[in-house]
């Protein structure tokens, strides 16, 4: 759509008559929907595991289409608000109603197995295994750090007495 052509969500009409829906979506347009769709909806939890928000994928989905794939103009209205207001209106369905649903289909499909590679990949023991290792690996002190420790062991070593010393022989012992 070109620039002249947009309009804002205040000036949709009641029957949504001024709203264009592009026939066709240029690939690059769809793929862009798709990363976008992807980077708001995937989080990595504090275990490292990838999750999906499945409701914002559905919300980002939405939005994007009706920004991508009309002449409104919503550059400057990305926000919940925003998207209830279309919601509440009707706009949303009237035009998930009206778009070719080869190419809604197609960005579902894409963002759905996109998703399940995520998962295949990002979640399976091996990556889990390989992330804990690393977390592991960089806790090991490097050279450095083990020539600083050195001296501070032998002191701390000297200081336990030969009491306690005899108990962790006697422990080793059985």
């Amino acid at each position: 759509m070109s620039e002249q052509n947009l309009i804002k969500i205040s000036e949709i009409a009641e029957d949504f008559s001024n709203i264009q829906i592009n026939p066709y979506t240029p690939f690059v347009i769809k793929k862009n929907i798709i990363d976008n769709i992807l980077d708001i909806c995937i989080s990595t939890d504090e275990d490292g595991f990838k999750r999906v928000d499945h409701t914002t994928k559905i919300m980002v989905t939405e939005f994007s289409i009706c920004n991508q794939a009309t002449n409104i103009d919503l550059s400057e209205e990305v926000s919940l608000t925003a998207y209830d207001d279309l919601k509440k209106s009707g706009v949303v369905r009237y035009i998930m109603n009206n778009i070719d649903k080869d190419e809604v289909s197609f960005i579902e499909k894409c963002v759905d197995e996109k998703i399940k590679e995520m998962y295949i990949v990002d979640n399976s023991i091996q990556s889990v295994v390989t992330k804990a290792l690393d977390k592991l690996i960089s806790k090991i002190p490097d050279i450095k750090e083990i020539n600083k420790l050195i001296p501070k062991i032998g002191k701390e070593l000297g200081k336990i007495s030969p009491e306690t010393l005899n108990m962790f022989k006697n422990i080793n012992n059985k």
